[in-house]
Order: C-alpha cells, then structure tokens, then sequence
C-alpha cells in the first residue's frame, strides 16, 4: 500500500479546482454547496433542494483532476423556519 503525503498548497489547489467545477455546473444551486479540503479528502457541505443536486455535486468533484477520497455532507431539502420567524 502507498501512502500520498498532502501539503497544504496541494489541498488549497484541488479546493480551488473543485470550487470552479461547482461554479461552472450551470446550476445556481451550487452556489450553497461549500467545498474545503484536508490532507487530499474532500469535504462538501451546504444544502441543496434535491438528492440529485447533492450526488452532482459529489460528481463534480470526483471528476476533478487529484481528487481522492469525498465526505459528502450536503444536506437535502429546504431551510428550517422557525415559528418564531413568523412573528416579526
């Protein structure tokens, strides 16, 4: 078994890189999903309206080059209202 060191700079770099693919999707959607990356694995996070939307998302960034493992934490369907929101 091989082991892949990380630094830094490249975690930055792939961050930057998946960023873009999210961006350039075309689904405005993408726009609430959060991308960061620690030692090589990419963390999602955000919401998005679909299940759909949430597995695009986590495709994108497995299609990105130097993309290894994914921990996709997006959340589907839409914000919590609180009650008391409603009393303004």
């Amino acid at each position: 078994m091989t082991s892949t060191t990380f630094s830094t700079k490249d975690d930055l770099a792939l961050q930057s890189r998946v960023r873009d693919r999210l961006e350039r999707c075309g689904h405005a959607a993408m726009r609430a999903v959060s991308c960061t990356v620690e030692q090589g694995c990419i963390r999602l996070t955000g919401r998005t309206r679909t299940y759909y939307l949430k597995q695009l998302a986590q495709e994108l960034a497995r299609a990105t080059p130097g993309a290894g493992e994914i921990a996709n934490e997006i959340r589907v369907g839409n914000p919590v209202r609180h009650p008391s929101a409603d009393h303004v």
